[in-house]
C-alpha cells in the first residue's frame, strides 16, 4: 500500500519532468506540503490494510474517537522536554542555512558551535536512555 502511494508521489513528480509542482511558493508552504504527503506515507506503512489506514486518517482529522490509549500517549509526549525539543526543530526548520552547512565548518561560529555539541550530547543520552526498542523493520 505504502509503496503504492510513493510510486503514485514518484509517478507524478516525473511526469512534471524538471518543473516543480510547487516551485513557486513560499518555501514554508513548501515544507508543510511535503510534511503532510510524508505523514500519510507514515500512515500507509504502518497499517495492515486499506481499512486500518482510513480509520487512523479519520483519527488524524477528528472524524473518528481515537483509542484509548491515545489519552496515554499524550501524556507522554506533551512533557516539557518534548515540547522544548519540538520548539528547537521548528526554529531550526525554518533556518536559511541547513544544518549540513552548519556542521561542515563553512562560517561555523562559536555560537553555533556552543548550541550544536549540547544537542548532539542530548540526542546521543536520548537513544541510550530509551527502553528497548526494536528495529523498525524486526516488527512486520
Amino acid at each position: 500500500m505504502s509503496g503504492a502511494y510513493h510510486g503514485l508521489l514518484l509517478g507524478f513528480e516525473r511526469w512534471r519532468g524538471k518543473r516543480s509542482v510547487y516551485e513557486k511558493l513560499p518555501r514554508a508552504v513548501r515544507i508543510f506540503i511535503t510534511l503532510i504527503l510524508i505523514l500519510f506515507s507514515w500512515v500507509l506503512f504502518r497499517a495492515d490494510n486499506l481499512t486500518e489506514a482510513m480509520r487512523y486518517f479519520g483519527c488524524m482529522f477528528g472524524l473518528r474517537e481515537p483509542g484509548s490509549g491515545a489519552i496515554l500517549l499524550a501524556a507522554d509526549l506533551y512533557t516539557p522536554m518534548h515540547l522544548l525539543m519540538l520548539g528547537l526543530c521548528a526554529v531550526l526548520c525554518f533556518q536559511s542555512r541547513q544544518a549540513f552547512d552548519m556542521v561542515t565548518g563553512k562560517q561555523q561560529t562559536w555560537v553555533r558551535t556552543a548550541v550544536l555539541i549540547p544537542l548532539f550530547v542530548l540526542a546521543l543520552v536520548a537513544m541510550f536512555t530509551q527502553a528497548f526498542n526494536p528495529f523498525l523493520y524486526f516488527q512486520f
